[in-house]
């Protein structure tokens, strides 16, 4: 097998939809334009046929024919020769939990550390008392792909695969359909319920796999890369929901029943997240110190350790002087354990008292907490003195395409809005003539 073919980039002539050859050649064997070369090839041992050799992938550097034709020939000339051993007589191929294991292993070690765990004396007294964990603590983002492609070594041990060359692209297609949403209970029936992986989420798994396959690639552990020809699960743009004004009143009027005991504490964090769109981890962790006379100042965000400076209306000011924090560093967290665990605390909270006010969850179309932050952007967005700009700082994202990705459909919005306006700029021109 052996197919030298033209990518072309965007700009490229022959990139054009409408691009007809003369003599009916297909657009990717029109060469000579610049752009980047690509081969897919197999060398087979003639005698026993097995694989000497397989590239599947650009040819780096390359973008004329006949220096790609001659780099394709030499490692004919080089295969077949004997220079480089078959492959059955190289050494043992690397196991795909071997595979696994190295590439955490490296991520350990380039990824930064978990942030440290405040602890209280009481806490550190009671893990002394028990044995001491060999178990090394790992980042959220380590355990986030370790999650991803652990479960590959199990499924490619069924299909009695063991090795990593010996994977294919029809594999991890068959793998991607094992992924597996959260569990969630019927609020009708109670029983639990298996819901698909949100397209969001596919696409997150996809990316950590094919990230896993180009390093192995990379490292010389596969010489052909199976995940390159994955077809790419595309998404749509985030929905933006917004809290309706009634919807708002309602998650107010419910609150003192719901919560009779720490009304005025979640009444807090409710209006601070509703004013501020902070995100649930940076209102966890909000210290009492950023309180200032009208507003919160955040040092540095959880996600982006970017700084924040949220003014808030003197109800949400007055909201958080109406309680006793839960610690005397933190409005809502004690400090102690991890702030994951408090995180998904207050998420649980939240859902409780959205429940109450009859919104929907998430899986059912309804809407969360860190749709607040929606709420907030689209407010700035529809207003006719509000600006992109105003949008990024009020979110605290560290640039503004950040913003315009997540707010696409509202920026539209405001883009027909002004070629309106031009266009009745100029009729009245025409009017005056």
């Amino acid at each position: 097998m052996r197919d030298i073919y033209v990518r072309h980039r965007p700009r490229c002539r022959y990139a054009d939809a409408d691009f007809q050859d003369g003599k009916g050649r297909p657009a990717r064997q029109m060469f000579g334009c610049g752009c980047p070369i690509y081969a897919r090839l197999e060398i087979r041992d003639p005698v026993t046929k097995d694989v000497l050799f397989q590239h599947n992938g650009s040819l780096k550097g390359i973008t004329a024919k006949e220096a790609a034709e001659e780099l394709v020939n030499t490692w004919f000339v080089k295969y077949l020769s004997g220079e480089t051993p078959a492959a059955h007589t190289q050494e043992a191929a690397v196991t795909i939990e071997e595979a696994i294991r190295r590439y955490l292993a490296e991520k350990r070690n380039t990824l930064p550390p978990p942030r440290p765990v405040a602890l209280s004396d009481a806490v550190l007294a009671f893990r002394n008392t028990k044995k001491a964990s060999t178990v090394e603590p790992i980042s959220d983002s380590v355990r986030k792909i370790s999650d991803v492609i652990t479960p590959l070594a199990a499924f490619m041990a069924e299909k009695g695969v063991t090795y990593l060359k010996d994977v294919k692209t029809e594999h991890l297609n068959e793998f991607q359909q094992t992924w597996k949403g959260r569990c969630v209970n019927d609020p009708k029936t109670g029983e639990k319920i298996q819901l698909p992986k949100s397209q969001h989420g596919r696409v997150k798994y996809q990316e950590s796999v094919k990230t896993f396959f180009k390093r192995s690639r990379m490292l010389g552990w596969i010489t052909v890369n199976p995940a390159e020809l994955l077809e790419t699960i595309r998404t749509e743009d985030a929905e933006i929901k917004v809290y309706a004004a009634a919807e708002k009143r309602k998650i107010l009027d419910v609150l003192p029943q719901t919560f009779p005991k720490k009304a005025p504490m979640v009444k807090a964090f409710v209006l601070v997240q509703r004013y501020s769109a902070l995100r649930i981890s940076d209102m966890v962790s909000l210290e009492v110190e950023s309180l200032q006379n009208s507003g919160i100042m955040v040092k540095a965000q959880r996600k982006t350790d970017a700084p924040v400076y949220c003014e808030l209306p003197p109800v949400a000011i007055a909201a958080l002087k109406e309680f006793t924090p839960k610690s005397a560093r933190y409005f809502f967290w004690t400090g102690n354990g991890e702030l994951e665990t408090a995180s998904k605390d207050w998420s649980a909270t939240m859902l409780k008292l959205f429940r109450a006010a009859g919104i929907a969850e998430t899986w059912q179309g309804g809407k969360r907490s860190h749709n607040w932050r929606d709420t907030l952007a689209t407010e700035l967005l529809e207003d006719d003195d509000g600006r992109l700009e105003d949008a990024q700082i009020a979110l605290g994202h560290k640039t503004r395409k950040t913003t315009e990705k997540y707010y696409t459909s509202i920026t539209k919005k405001r883009t027909e809005r002004v070629t309106a306006l031009k266009h009745k700029i100029w009729q009245s021109e025409d009017a005056a003539k």
